[in-house]
């Protein structure tokens, strides 16, 4: 019988996130972005059945299923037991050919089915999900479209434990890691799902495309806390956050791929924060009469002290 285990890790108070690898994340290509930025993506090869398999060996669907329902029958009483929230999030990339390195992976080959199936596995409110968007998309046709429902599937059965908002460009089998403003989704329909399924987790931005100028990647997470904003910001007041869109944008410099400053990360969160809370004011203006949302929380990374 072939090795395969969650690896579990802390993902915030009273949240443990859990992850399914059988075989290791892929990622194949890399593309210039915008801000020279570089964009991390994934083209599923024409000779995947060529590859070898990961560390785990040959792992079949039965095997991968077999292992998830023992963890879970027994996981989650003991969660319950210590109200900890267990939060699954999909193997990254979804949608994979059974077989490719030598994994049938559980969120293969529909990824809203076998979300659905592992929810069901044990049902209750411990067992749920770190619904990670951006690797939801990567599974689907037509991401825009298709995440929205998995969002609200989810979300009315107090399902999502933490959300990651990434965004992609593409779909499944061929996709690119891009900033949250110029992906296939959109985010403000997705923060008016939550709104409106009194989402009360944590919101992460999630890493982002990186640049040359920022090694240490101090800055990586930085334009999409400003993208999906704070505890003030349109969650708190309106209930959903405000796309970011620049009639402009061609008119930045190399840098951040969200603001025109290229500095040191304690000024570049300064910088972006200035301009969210413009947009802020802006969205407070466009959109009057909306009802305040939920009490959800954005995470967002520590300034460098600078």
């Amino acid at each position: 019988m072939t090795s395969l285990l969650p690896r579990l890790f802390i993902s915030m108070a009273a949240v443990i996130a859990v992850m399914w690898i059988a075989a290791r994340v892929m990622r194949n290509r890399q593309t210039p972005g915008r801000g020279n930025a570089t964009y991390a993506g994934f083209k599923l090869e024409e000779n995947w059945k060529d590859l070898p398999a990961g560390k785990a060996g040959r792992v079949t669907s039965e095997d991968y299923w077999e292992r998830i329902t023992y963890f879970l029958t027994r996981a989650v009483p003991v969660a319950k037991q210590y109200d900890v929230r267990l939060a699954c999030h999909p193997y990254d990339p979804p949608g994979l050919p059974f077989g490719y390195q030598g994994a049938d992976n559980w969120d293969s080959p529909s990824v809203f089915a076998a979300i659905k199936r592992y929810e069901a596995i044990v049902e209750s409110p411990y067992n749920g999900f770190q619904l990670c968007l951006g690797t939801t998309a990567e599974g689907l046709k037509n991401p825009r479209t298709e995440v929205l429902p998995i969002v609200e599937y989810l979300g009315k059965r107090g399902k999502i434990h933490q959300i990651h908002m990434r965004n992609i460009r593409g779909g499944l089998g061929d996709f690119q890691e891009v900033y949250p403003d110029e992906g296939e989704m959109d985010f403000l329909e997705v923060m008016r799902i939550l709104r409106d399924t009194q989402f009360t987790g944590s919101i992460c931005p999630d890493h982002m495309p990186r640049r040359p100028d920022d090694p240490g990647l101090l800055q990586e997470r930085a334009p999409g806390a400003d993208h999906h904003g704070d505890g003030d910001g349109p969650i708190r007041r309106e209930g959903v956050v405000l796309q970011l869109r620049r009639q402009n944008r061609g008119s930045r410099r190399a840098g951040c791929g969200l603001c025109d400053h290229a500095g040191g990360a304690g000024d570049h969160l300064r910088s972006c924060g200035k301009e969210v809370s413009r947009l802020q004011r802006d969205v407070a203006g466009r959109r009057p009469g909306r009802g305040s949302g939920g009490a959800a929380q954005v995470s967002q990374p520590e300034p460098d002290g600078g």
